[in-house]
């Protein structure tokens, strides 16, 4: 079996991608490697590989958007697998194996032996996604985000703050769509659309919860409850910490401090917004 590595060395830390070639040529396999330049370069990368015939198996080495590419490129080859080396600045797809496996898809060795598995695709106008599917601002601000990271002072965290205050602020936070799913016809004004057949999505959020048992959630996202509101509200509700399960039939959760952590959602989940950007989008949506 051929390997091929598509390096991203525009994803994630800049110091990375010398210490990741390492890796590669450390293995007693053989081996190729590409570096992307621009977009559609590991959809292409990809593409040749898998139309080699041979079986292949293909590193995307980057983020979720490397990824993506890579799986567009070789769909639809039965030869070709593709697997994803975490080096970008977000990767969501790896958050459905478990925060405790994630470091496997750094050991370029484990990766090699390790077995495939055939994962369902959505088909959005031609392209494909293995995870889940988004457009509206969030989309907006994810694509932005790379036009700023090229700044000199600007990387990683602060490329997606930036493209988040430039868009929230200074452009139209709706956009007109229309959507039919089923039986189901949207036509209309919308901020996000999501079509998921993954789990997790970008700000620690599992958008494809269980059934929570729960009657009344309430999730805090900008700011911490006092003393005072914990006091009147400890009557009716749990206070509940984020990565605690509860059998509470009413709780309030806190997702303020939600760096690294996730949350199952549900439909009937109310979450309390309190700061100027979520006043802005919901005073500019409703």
């Amino acid at each position: 079996m051929k390997h091929v590595f598509i390096i991203n060395p525009s994803a994630g830390k800049k110091r990375s991608t010398r210490a990741l070639v390492d890796s590669i040529q450390a293995l007693d396999v053989p081996y190729e490697i590409a570096f992307t330049e621009k977009t559609g370069d590991a959809r292409r990368i990809a593409r040749a590989a898998a139309e080699g015939g041979g079986a292949v198996r293909i590193y995307a080495c980057g983020g979720d958007g490397t990824l993506n590419e890579a799986v567009n490129g070789a769909a639809g080859y039965e030869n070709a697998a593709v697997t994803n080396v975490p080096t970008g600045t977000g990767n969501d797809f790896l958050k459905i194996f478990g925060r405790e496996n994630k470091a496997r898809f750094t050991d370029l060795e484990a990766l090699s032996q390790g077995p495939q598995a055939a994962m369902d695709l959505i088909d959005c106008n031609g392209l494909l996604g293995i995870d889940i599917v988004c457009a509206g601002i969030d989309a907006r601000i994810a694509e932005d985000k790379d036009k700023y990271k090229a700044l000199p002072p600007v990387s990683g965290i602060g490329a997606y703050i930036l493209s988040l205050i430039v868009n929230v602020l200074f452009k139209s936070i709706a956009a007109p769509a229309v959507v039919d799913c089923g039986d189901l016809h949207f036509d209309g004004e919308t901020t996000i659309i999501c079509v998921c057949s993954g789990r997790y999505y970008g700000g620690g959020f599992e958008t494809l919860g269980e059934e929570l048992g729960c009657d009344t959630r309430i999730i805090l996202i900008d700011a911490e409850m006092d003393s005072e509101a914990r006091e009147k509200y400890s009557k009716k509700y749990q206070i509940v910490s984020a990565d605690k399960d509860s059998t509470a039939r009413h709780q309030i959760v806190s997702m303020v401090r939600r760096k690294r952590k996730t949350l199952p959602v549900s439909k009937n989940d109310q979450f309390m917004f309190t700061a100027w950007w979520s006043a802005y989008i919901i005073q500019n949506e409703y």
